[in-house]
């Protein structure tokens, strides 16, 4: 458990002379060891849509990401974290015009045995921000954001080769979330509520992530048998990678339900992938290779839906609807209305 550090003199009376933005970036990312208050991050995600005010936001954040100690360091990348989710997206367009805004690959406290090992989480879960910020940057939205629904919806109809470039970009950001809580960096959400908090925002973000990829997998595997060889070739690394990340992910998910990071919803699995259809898979690109004419398309062998939940498909209806959370909400901001 951590040691409970009280606000410093100096940032009480740098709080008591600043003005409500300042003092409000102050008290969010003290020196105490508890979470943010919900009270300064609320009062931060309003300011963060006055255009005036976004710059000073996004730079004080960065700052803060400064300090000798992970208190300020780790409680600035969850504010952070937060406003990436639910703020204006100003805030992140700000946070892409500075290079590398999170620079801790090689943050160390060693003050405490606690502090080195939360040194490492602090290191993971920065190269992960610069992630979103940069998928920002490229995109001009982020999949997570409590207002782009509407762009992972999209991940359904895209065609390719576009929709390979955005699955990748989408598995790659799940692929990083999982990094960071592997190994025994999970068991220090327990008894740090400041990791336990960040770990809350990671769960919400991989399940938004999670089902984007389905939905663009389903797409995929839809079209799977129409495609030329090139394509199919694409779609089968990336379904690969999809289904190796599902039982990861449903792993975190259940670590994160034991733990109380799941804000009491309740998940079916996620790491039942259809693994079954790789073959089939496998066979048309082997197929392909060794016929002059594409073969036609399979009758008894298209995919089946990517239910975790759902037994293997009846073949007349092979090609299910991407999956639904049943009455899980995962795109709902923590303590946030959109």
């Amino acid at each position: 458990m951590s040691k409970k550090t009280g606000r410093s003199l100096g940032e009480k009376i740098a709080a008591e002379r600043a003005g409500p933005l300042q003092s409000a970036l102050i008290k969010a990312t003290d020196s105490e060891a508890l979470p943010p208050k919900e009270k300064h991050l609320q009062a931060l995600i309003k300011y963060s849509f006055f255009q005036e005010s976004c710059p000073t936001i996004a730079q004080t954040l960065v700052e803060r990401t400064k300090k000798k100690s992970w208190i300020p360091v780790l409680k600035s990348l969850v504010t952070s974290h937060r406003l990436l989710r639910d703020a204006s997206k100003d805030f992140a367009r700000m946070l892409s015009g500075i290079q590398g805004p999170f620079q801790l690959g090689y943050f160390t406290d060693s003050t405490s045995p606690e502090a080195a090992h939360l040194s490492v989480f602090i290191q993971r879960y920065s190269i992960y921000l610069n992630q979103k910020v940069q998928c920002f940057k490229k995109l001009g939205y982020d999949y997570c954001h409590c207002k782009s629904v509407a762009e992972g919806d999209q991940l359904a109809r895209i065609s390719p080769p576009d929709i390979f470039e955005l699955l990748e970009i989408v598995l790659d950001q799940m692929s990083t979330v999982l990094d960071i809580t592997d190994g025994d960096e999970i068991n220090s959400i327990v008894g740090n509520l400041v990791v336990k908090e960040a770990t809350t925002y990671l769960f919400k973000d991989v399940l938004r992530l999670w089902i984007c990829a389905n939905s663009a997998s389903c797409n995929m595997l839809e079209r799977y048998f129409t495609m030329e060889k090139k394509q199919a070739q694409i779609t089968l690394r990336l379904y690969e990678q999809f289904v190796k990340l599902c039982n990861r992910t449903d792993k975190f998910v259940k670590v994160c339900s034991l733990v109380g990071c799941n804000d009491g919803k309740s998940i079916p699995s996620l790491g039942e992938a259809p693994s079954v259809l790789l073959p089939k898979l496998r066979e048309y690109i082997q197929q392909a290779s060794s016929s002059v004419s594409r073969p036609a398309r399979p009758e008894a062998t298209a995919p089946p839906s990517l239910s975790p939940a759902a037994p293997a498909p009846a073949a007349a209806d092979p090609f299910g609807p991407a999956i639904p959370l049943g009455e899980v909400d995962p795109f709902a901001p923590a303590d946030s209305a959109c």
